[in-house]
């Protein structure tokens, strides 16, 4: 009988243990650099990340001159999707045109994926980013 009450209590431990950590979630870093993209490397690109809990919202600030605001998925800070605008005059075809983009953080690493059209075609660059600060 106190073997299985004892049994009932570790259970119950970590019960409590594993939705505590599954409903942590961690917010964005304020700056990332990137690591890899299908656009090309950019190993000078730095992402600047600015958290609005209170509105569960975050604005984006690229160094190679996009910016973008999004919001949380369902409430999870650690994902967020919205959209943005490349700076015109910049010289790619990115240049002036919007986006949808979405990130992802897992540990110290964001996922970007970020889509657009251009003639008619969507295009989808995806990008890694660690955390530096």
């Amino acid at each position: 009988m106190r073997l299985h009450k004892i049994s009932a209590s570790v259970l119950a431990a970590c019960i409590c243990f594993v939705a505590f950590t599954n409903s942590a979630q961690a917010t964005f870093c304020r700056s990332y650099e990137q690591t890899s993209s299908n656009a090309g490397d950019c190993p000078d690109c730095q992402l600047s990340i600015m958290n609005f809990p209170q509105e569960q919202a975050y604005a984006v600030h690229a160094s190679n001159g996009w910016q973008a605001e999004l919001n949380y998925v369902e409430g999870d800070s650690s994902v967020a999707t919205g959209g943005g605008r490349w700076r015109k005059g910049l010289p790619h075809a990115y240049a002036g045109r919007d986006f949808d983009l979405d990130l992802t953080q897992q540990g110290k690493t964001l996922s970007m994926v970020m889509s657009t059209i251009i003639d008619g075609h969507r295009q989808v660059i995806r990008a890694e980013f660690r955390c530096t600060g």
